[in-house]
């Protein structure tokens, strides 16, 4: 069979039909799409370019649309925008925006309801076994399922990931998910290892941040940095060959929206090089939702200037790798305070970032408190010396005074 589809005029429709709820194993060879002719399946529901999106075969566009940052009712006219433009993928959570961004979307398929036909729609769950968090989203968004569900598992928990396959599996058999997949942000390679040991066959997908696959410069700690790449790159090609389809996030994305497609195009190049399916990025405004038909992704060959802005870009960024999780003698949460201070500072990021601080249960003082006498556990454990004492105290000094 050719590698790419059989019918060029193959639509979400098709795909709906085909799938029937079920978990379909694609009879096509899964291969990285920084191996030739991947990403080049031409049945597009869309103008934009598209790849496949692991065993769902679902054709998704190379940049899909997050909707951690919208609200109506500007929201939800940047999201038809987007959709216009040919993005077939939105992810949203229940948490976002307050409920806002739930509302968002809920608005745009109750005055066009033709348009959730149009995209591939993603919940992040935070709280695997909550049926009544999913029905009470699938309600805010005005439609009677999602077509993936992504509970959230940021440490190797086995008794968790136990928890979220069985959850998604009775989603799914009730209608109320096509698909059951996983969000990961912490641990990564422990918890891609934990997926591969313990199910590797029970996730169509997964939302995960790319950054471990980022190009790091003059780090002190060279070998290590690589290491850790190397071994994430491993893993995501473990993913790959069970079929799940990979949806980048925290990979620097909303950086590289904002300053255009001089940038970030490179940047979607190497995150689609490293074996993510499509780029999941939040936009805040129009400008950046016109930066995607600019893009040409048809190719993932990058130029030398390319590289080099790519690289800059990621330079300093924290990679998610998680060795500073268990590193405070205090148990201070250090890798929740450094994600969460790597939040922009923009109005329409405050909000999200000071309720995931609030959500840590963690005071200026009692950071302050932990890191009296500390001789830098956090600092010797990170590989780019970006977790510090310094860092999360100055972290948590600014949240406090935001929820003051």
């Amino acid at each position: 069979m050719s590698e790419k589809y059989e019918n060029s005029d193959v639509s979400r429709r098709d795909f709906l039909q085909a799938a029937g709820g079920a978990v379909v194993v694609s009879a096509l060879p899964l291969r990285l799409p920084a191996e030739e002719g991947v990403g080049e399946a031409t049945s597009k529901p869309s103008k934009l370019d598209a790849g496949v999106l692991g065993r769902t075969k679902y054709p998704v566009t190379r940049v899909s649309f997050g909707a951690i940052r919208i609200k109506p009712p500007d929201g939800t006219r940047l999201l038809k925008t987007a959709i216009d433009h040919g993005v077939n993928l939105v992810h949203t959570a229940p948490g976002y925006t307050g409920g806002k961004s739930v509302e968002a979307i809920g608005a745009l398929f109750k005055e066009h309801p033709e348009y959730r036909e149009k995209v591939f729609l993603c919940l992040k769950n935070s709280s695997p076994g909550d049926e009544g968090n999913v029905d009470r989203a699938l309600k805010g968004m005005n439609t009677d399922h999602v077509d993936m569900l992504m509970p959230t598992i940021h440490k190797a928990d086995p008794g968790r990931l136990e928890t979220i396959v069985k959850f998604n599996e009775m989603i799914v058999k009730k209608g109320k998910a096509r698909f059951g997949a996983f969000t990961t942000h912490g641990e990564m390679n422990e918890v891609i290892e934990l997926v591969l040991k313990q199910a590797p066959d029970a996730f169509a997908g997964t939302l995960m941040s790319m950054a471990p696959a980022g190009i790091r410069l003059g780090s002190s700690r060279q070998d290590e940095t690589d290491e850790v790449r190397q071994r994430f790159l491993a893993n995501i090609k473990g993913l790959r060959k069970h079929g799940v389809g990979i949806i980048s996030m925290k990979s620097g994305a909303k950086r590289a929206v904002g300053r255009g497609k001089r940038l970030f195009e490179p940047h979607c190049k190497s995150v689609l090089q490293a074996g993510a399916d499509t780029v999941l990025t939040s936009f805040g405004n129009f400008n950046e939702v016109e930066v995607v038909p600019q893009l040409d992704l048809s190719s993932l060959a990058m130029t030398g200037l390319q590289r080099r802005l790519n690289a800059s870009l990621c330079d300093g960024d924290c990679m998610m790798c998680g060795a500073c999780t268990h590193a405070c003698p205090q148990g201070l949460p250090v890798a929740d305070l450094v994600r969460v201070g790597s939040y922009p500072g923009s109005a329409d990021w405050a909000d999200h970032a000071v309720g995931e601080y609030a959500d840590l249960g963690v005071s200026a003082a009692q950071v302050a408190s932990a890191c009296s006498g500390c001789a830098g556990a956090c600092s010797g454990a990170c590989p780019i010396q970006l977790a510090s004492g310094k860092h999360v105290r100055r972290v948590a000094a600014h949240f406090d005074r935001a929820l003051a």
